[in-house]
């Protein structure tokens, strides 16, 4: 298929595109905008991960290595509801999926990236970064 068109009819004529190229997609722009595929999304390797939970001494890896989990202490149960409450919120604006467990003032958090074809998806940095301003 011929993409160029000639103009016989002017003198001098140049060889054009008939359309102009289609502009390349850049996947880290469309993947912070959530536009790609979960599992096309940038991973983390698994060093990076654990180099990061270093940092982070109170998370631990769970799932496989496909999310991190937390358990926080609180003087009351109202108050682990609360902050449970909060977390659900802050996830749901990150677009993040949380696993809460309240036991008395006992809460166990687990954060892991979103599904994919029914399966869960390696630890990316949205995660991690997550993880860390939660603390």
């Amino acid at each position: 298929m011929n993409t160029t068109q000639n103009d016989v009819t002017k003198p001098g004529a140049k060889e054009r595109l008939r359309r102009p190229p289609r502009p390349e997609l850049d996947e880290v722009a469309l993947a912070a905008r959530r536009a790609l595929e979960p599992a096309v999304e940038a991973k983390l390797k698994a060093e990076r991960v654990q180099e990061m939970l270093r940092a982070m001494p109170d998370w631990q890896l769970t799932l496989g290595g496909k999310g991190i989990h937390r358990v926080r202490e609180f003087p009351s149960a109202e108050v682990a509801t609360l902050y449970s409450t909060f977390v659900t919120g802050f996830a749901k604006a990150h677009a993040l999926p949380v696993g809460l467990h309240i036991n008395g003032g006992q809460v166990r958090l687990t954060l892991y990236a979103c599904r994919y074809r029914g399966r869960l998806v390696d630890l990316t940095e949205h995660v991690v970064g997550f993880a860390q301003q939660l603390g």
